[in-house]
């Protein structure tokens, strides 16, 4: 959820219904991406903070499909509405710190190189007549070659398998990385930002080498006690002791007939030291403070809500600092798409509202550029969700978003069952 916020003492109605129309806009690109994506990139990114200590919230403009509806909006009207239904130009997406480095010299950076590999097919789909540097024809390779991108404001250069293809002004005037430290780590005495990418693991490998340490001995201490070793004594000697050994086998109802005198007993085992129970007490207790502490892990039946409120709480602590870090990188990239709409689309433009809900008909005129922008990540609860039914209710009447929206937006998880549920019984007592 977007909440924009303007700074002026006394906001005017017109300022008024452009904050909200700003808004809804930024409201609207979030839902796209929530719709569009097979992965959520947010929860991507915030996943590589947790682990990995960093990673980018990347967001290229894609303006062959730009210039592909602005041609059918001028050729061809009805393929224009088709094509509107599902256009969405931006590709928001979670960068791997592995594969892109930003200049340590500013921050936020101002130069960043992304290199990764791509197949021969990707690269003359992306790249068109720019087959320079690849080792054999396109379409007949099927294996993958080397990408380095460089951007910064002014520049934007593309290396394929060693070649320049692309060398040429940013496209869109910006940097459309958002680099996202995990929150977990701090600069040294010499300010060097590698120290910054530390992820919620590297505190725990002594920990977790402990624990998996003592899981190890616990598990041979019960293989011990469930298959405690036995003596066999055989009165013609150890050669036969050694026979009679191997028939043993160990499981409900299994009989073992022996000559006389054959003596077979459990070896006296070990004493289980009390160090190795407090031991894992205290690998337990180690990682709750790192990973923060396990909700329900103490907790009776008929415990206070406020209370259990309280064990939530303290379970995201530590994950607190990466959200928070999320949010606001969100809030840049929003920021962005705000300025490169308001200034590069022109006067007008439409975009769909997620991949379920109407078409948002923006002037650009309408958005502002000097507020503060605000996203809350937190699920909505069931008193959010009420306190909106009636104004989604509202939008539905009067065709600002589809039912299907409506019910994205209330957590109505089976609408369609529900549909068919209420046409079958239609059918059924239909006179």
């Amino acid at each position: 959820k977007v909440k924009y916020t303007l700074r002026d003492k006394k906001v005017s109605g017109e300022r008024e219904r452009k904050r909200l129309v700003t808004e809804q806009f930024y409201d609207a690109i979030l839902q796209n991406i929530a719709d569009r994506s097979t992965v959520n990139p947010f929860k991507d990114t915030l996943r590589k903070q947790h682990g990995l200590g960093g990673a980018a919230l990347s967001f290229p403009f894609r303006w062959d499909l730009w210039d592909e509806l602005k041609k059918a909006k001028e050729d061809d009207k009805e393929r224009y509405e088709l094509l509107l239904q599902d256009f969405w130009p931006w590709d928001v997406y979670c960068t791997h710190p592995y594969n892109l480095m930003g200049d340590p010299e500013h921050d936020p950076a101002e130069h960043y190189i992304q290199r990764d590999q791509i197949t021969y097919r990707a690269a003359a789909r992306l790249y068109p007549n720019k087959k320079a540097g690849m080792a054999v024809e396109i379409g007949k390779n099927r294996g993958k070659v080397k990408r380095v991108i460089y951007l910064s404001l002014e520049q934007y250069t593309v290396i394929i398998g060693g070649q320049v293809v692309i060398d040429d002004e940013n496209p869109c005037g910006m940097i459309w990385h958002e680099w996202v430290w995990g929150g977990y780590g701090d600069l040294d005495e010499e300010r060097r930002f590698e120290y910054l990418g530390k992820g919620l693991i590297r505190d725990a490998r002594g920990t977790l080498a402990r624990v998996v340490a003592n899981e190890n001995i616990v598990d041979a201490i019960r293989a011990t006690a469930a298959f405690t070793p036995r003596q066999v004594i055989h009165p013609l000697g150890k050669e036969e002791a050694v026979q009679v050994a191997k028939e043993i086998e160990f499981g409900p109802n299994k009989l073992l007939p022996t000559d006389l005198g054959v003596t077979i007993k459990p070896l006296e085992q070990n004493v289980v030291p009390d160090s190795v129970r407090w031991s894992q007490e205290e690998g337990r207790q180690n990682l709750e403070l790192i990973f923060g502490q396990a909700i329900l892990s103490g907790s009776a039946p008929v415990q206070p809500l406020g209370e259990h409120r309280q064990r939530v709480n303290l379970a995201e602590t530590p994950f607190l600092p990466a959200s928070v870090a999320l949010a606001q990188a969100i809030g840049n990239m929003l920021r962005k798409m705000g300025r490169l709409s308001k200034h590069e689309l022109g006067e007008h433009f439409s975009m769909p509202v997620g991949r379920f809900g109407g078409i948002l008909d923006i002037n650009t005129d309408d958005l502002l550029e000097d507020g503060v922008i605000d996203v809350d990540l937190t699920p909505p609860t069931a008193d959010d969700l009420a306190e909106t039914k009636q104004e989604d209710a509202a939008e539905v009447e009067f065709g600002g978003i589809g039912m299907p929206e409506y019910r994205n937006r209330q957590g109505i998880l089976d609408g369609n069952k529900q549909d068919m549920d209420r046409a079958e019984y239609l059918v059924k007592w239909h006179p």
